[in-house]
C-alpha cells in the first residue's frame, strides 16, 4: 500500500467525499487521547485507544496507534484486543467510504493474523474489497515504521443507514 500526501481533515460538522482527495490529520503522540473527530465522527473508543486519523480517501483508510503502556500485554507489546479494535474500527470506516457520515455498519465477522509484535507506534491501514447493497468486504493491516506487517485482518460489515438521532457525545451513555 503506498502513502498518500496531506490535505485538511474532516470535522463532525464536514462529511468527508468519497473522492480522491485525501483527508488528512497530523496531531503529536502526546495528543493522542484528544477528542477530534474519527474522520468525521465520534467514536469514543477510539479516543480511549489514541487512535490517530492520518488519511481516508476512495480507496484506502490510515491511521496511526501510538505506543502507549496501557494497550500492552505483559511482555510490553501491543495487547493483541487493543490492534484488533483499531482494526475493527479502520475497516468498518472502509465500508462505508461511499457515505461515510450517513452509512454505519455492523462488524458480522473479522478475522486477524498476528505475525509480529511491535513496541513502538503502529500505522492501521484499510481497503475495501468489495461493497453490495447490504454487505461490505474489507481487509487492512497493522504495521511498524519499518514496514514490517504486524498483523492482517479481513472483515464483512452489514451496511445499516446512520440514525442522527443517537449520536453519542463522549463520556456519555448511548
Amino acid at each position: 500500500m503506498s502513502r498518500d500526501s496531506a490535505s485538511p481533515a474532516p470535522t463532525a460538522a464536514t462529511a468527508p467525499a468519497a473522492s480522491n482527495a485525501t483527508a488528512t490529520t497530523a496531531a503529536p503522540a502526546a495528543a493522542s487521547r484528544s477528542s477530534a473527530p474519527h474522520f468525521g465522527l465520534d467514536i469514543p473508543f477510539m479516543h480511549e485507544l489514541g487512535l490517530i486519523p492520518v488519511s481516508m480517501d476512495a480507496e484506502r483508510v490510515v491511521a496511526r496507534l501510538p505506543y502507549d503502556r496501557r494497550l500492552t500485554n505483559s511482555r510490553g507489546d501491543f495487547h493483541g484486543g487493543a490492534l484488533m479494535g483499531a482494526l475493527d474500527f479502520i475497516l468498518s470506516v472502509a465500508a462505508r467510504l461511499h457515505d461515510p457520515m450517513n452509512v454505519g455498519v455492523i462488524t458480522i465477522e473479522m478475522s486477524t493474523h498476528f505475525v509480529a509484535s511491535a513496541r513502538s507506534d503502529v500505522t492501521v491501514e484499510s481497503r475495501l474489497i468489495r461493497r453490495g447493497a447490504r454487505i461490505a468486504f474489507c481487509e487492512g493491516s497493522v504495521n511498524r515504521a519499518d514496514g514490517e506487517v504486524l498483523c492482517l485482518a479481513r472483515g464483512a460489515f452489514k451496511l445499516v443507514p446512520r440514525d442522527p438521532s443517537r449520536k453519542v457525545e463522549a463520556g456519555s451513555a448511548p
